[in-house]
């Protein structure tokens, strides 16, 4: 096991690979083989296929890896093709002439529905990973007769999950499909291009109905328009209808693919639900929305302190609820309506004061729905100074950016104690930011009467989806969110390679983590590095971040290959473990990371380093 301090880590085994041998590493980053694209991109499971690989120095690939068992592939041929630079800033970087590779590919019945990624494997080490879908349905190729106006779509039926690609610069590819009074269908794609500030997958769908005008007597109406790559639309009448699938701000080209999924709403195809198709970029909203729709189970705080080492269990949640009755506000217009108060834990427990006030002994769920436009639950609290508390809302049903749930604390003057929105400096530096979290943080520091208000950011809406749990529990130091930064590592013989591990420290978490990193190959050992920080920004005002956000470390873990480290074919999966450890003691792992691993010959890193 290799143990890394937050405080102290070894800086002696980092600078000694770091300036001896800064040369061969980048060589090998920069000659290794890149993808750029697949076609197709998705793959029936139980079938067989031949797809298209995309990329750069891939003249001397032997192999295909993928992520997860059951999926094969078999290289049949590699020829050079001219390859245009994109615009993603990984790609940019990229060096070498480009080349496609024919792949024969299968996915067997075993193999994992969702998705997967690829590699390729030359002498110079294994690629980086490109998404790819393993599917339960059969996978339609889009036809070879040109469908890129509204003249000539491609017929589609309902449902369909279609590959594609927009291989033209500005094309647009369009289908045409038929829609019965009362449908419901839904439309999603995905595909390998996010924008370029990666912030959302690059597809966008345009719906029309035929039609004329005026002007053009062929000219189709256009119903509805996303470019988030997913909508749904309920049709009113039995006619054809026409979907055109673009790219964000005209993102085109050869290498650019997509899976475009077409089905009723609620319908499956093949076993799959029609919302199953995975996301194969990160959008941001998705990873907004991901906090808000987690679920808050009535064990939440055995399952955090389960991110520490055994320690003595924290004092609960002494606050005491009360949800106020229905008033209206005669000025205002709008109804402070109640919500139901839940004690899922321990509920036989429960104590009520001389005043009624229920003393709950365990942590305290609050459940409720804005069910109206201008509806506010309010809920009355008793705590006690010094309590250090966590205010975690979920959103189980309609969530951001439809239900926006804003939560504030009041004290008994009415003056605001907190609320969930972060309000910092962003952007260019020059602009305030504001964001919903989906927990706050409190230490208090006296006793009093509070009272906790629920709402939509916007009182405008409301809706029986609009539907709310908050949790309010004692603060647990524990180990957050691990997230690491490198893939892969391709090794030459008596080099290092980096791991570049970012460590959340949630709730004043002030232990250590320990890393081992096991399933190395022959010859390879892991020791401990330390980067030297770059110089400070100037600081900008990042509010009451203490409320909303975990501080955060890095760590830096050096893989290093021996002289006489013997070369591998193929990748080795090692795997990365994370363990919590308190005041000495070692808990169990809190997160894992499997990371492949190849160790190159030593006549391909030789040659590398010398052709840079």
């Amino acid at each position: 096991m290799t143990n890394v301090s937050f405080s102290r880590l070894c800086m002696a085994v980092f600078f000694l690979c770091a300036v001896a041998f800064p040369s061969a590493q980048d060589s090998i980053a920069k000659s290794k083989p890149h993808i750029v694209s697949i076609f197709p991109l998705g793959v029936a499971r139980g079938s067989a296929s031949r797809v298209e690989i995309w990329g750069r120095n891939l003249e001397d690939v032997y192999g295909v890896w993928f992520a997860s068992q059951g999926v094969k592939g078999q290289i049949m041929k590699v020829e050079r093709i001219e390859l245009e630079e994109t615009e993603t800033a990984e790609q940019t970087e990229e060096r070498g002439p480009g080349y496609r590779a024919l792949v024969e590919l299968r996915a067997d019945e075993s193999a994992s529905v969702g998705r997967d990624s690829v590699r390729v494997i030359s002498p110079r080490g294994m690629s980086n990973a490109h998404p790819f879908v393993v599917t339960n349905h059969p996978v339609v190729l889009e036809g070879e007769r040109s469908h890129h106006t509204l003249q000539n779509p491609q017929e589609i039926p309902i449902p369909v999950l279609v590959s594609g690609r927009l291989s033209e610069k500005g094309e647009a590819d369009y289908y045409t499909f038929e829609a019965l009074p009362g449908q419901q269908i839904a439309f999603h794609a995905v595909s390998n291009q996010a924008t370029k500030a990666g912030g959302f997958d690059a597809m966008q769908l345009t719906l029309y109905e035929y039609g004329s005008s005026w002007f053009d007597p062929n000219r189709p109406t256009r119903l509805r328009f996303s470019d988030e790559a997913r909508m749904t639309y309920k049709f009113t009448k039995r006619s054809r209808y026409l979907l055109e699938v673009s790219g964000f701000v005209g993102i085109s080209g050869p290498t650019v693919a997509y899976l475009l999924r077409v089905a009723p709403m609620g319908a499956s195809i093949g076993s799959s639900p029609s919302s199953d198709l995975p996301e194969l970029q990160n959008p941001g909203i998705e990873l907004v929305k991901r906090e808000f729709c987690r679920n808050l189970e009535p064990n939440r705080v055995e399952v955090l302190l389960g991110r520490t080492v055994a320690m003595p269990r924290p004092e609960a949640a002494t606050a005491q609820a009360v949800p106020s009755a229905g008033v209206r506000e005669g000025g205002a217009g709008r109804d402070r309506g109640s919500s139901d108060v839940r004690f899922p834990v321990a509920a036989a427990r429960l104590s009520k004061s001389a005043d009624g006030s229920l003393e709950p002994s365990q942590p305290l769920f609050l459940e409720g729905a804005i069910d109206r436009p201008g509806k506010v639950d309010n809920y009355k609290l008793k705590i006690k100074a010094g309590q250090r508390l966590a205010f975690e809302v979920e959103t189980p049903e309609a969530t951001l950016p439809e239900f926006n749930p804003k939560v504030e604390l009041l004290d008994a003057s009415g003056q605001e104690v907190f609320n969930n929105i972060w309000r910092r400096v962003g952007g260019d530096n020059n602009q305030w930011m504001k964001t919903l979290q989906s927990k706050t943080m409190y230490t208090f520091n006296r006793n009093g009467e509070y009272t906790l208000r629920i709402q939509d950011i916007t009182p405008r809406y409301g809706s029986s989806s609009f539907k709310y749990r908050l949790l309010i529990r004692p603060l647990v130091p524990h180990v957050g969110k691990i997230e690491l930064k490198e893939d892969s590592i391709n090794l030459a013989p008596g080099q290092a390679g980096r791991l570049t591990i970012t460590v959340e420290q949630e709730e004043g978490y002030s232990g250590e983590v320990a890393f081992s990193l096991e399933n190395l190959p022959s010859g390879v050992q892991a020791s401990t590095g330390a980067d030297v920080p770059p110089d400070p920004e100037p600081p900008l005002d990042q509010g009451k971040k203490e409320q909303y956000m975990p501080k955060s470390q890095k760590v830096t873990i050096l893989v290093v290959g021996s002289q006489g480290a013997p070369p591998t074919t193929l990748p080795q999966v090692a795997r990365l473990v994370a363990r919590a450890v308190v005041q000495g003691q070692v808990g169990a792992p809190v997160w894992s990371k499997e990371i492949p691993v190849m160790v190159l010959e030593r006549d391909s890193a030789e040659q590398t380093r010398k052709g840079s």
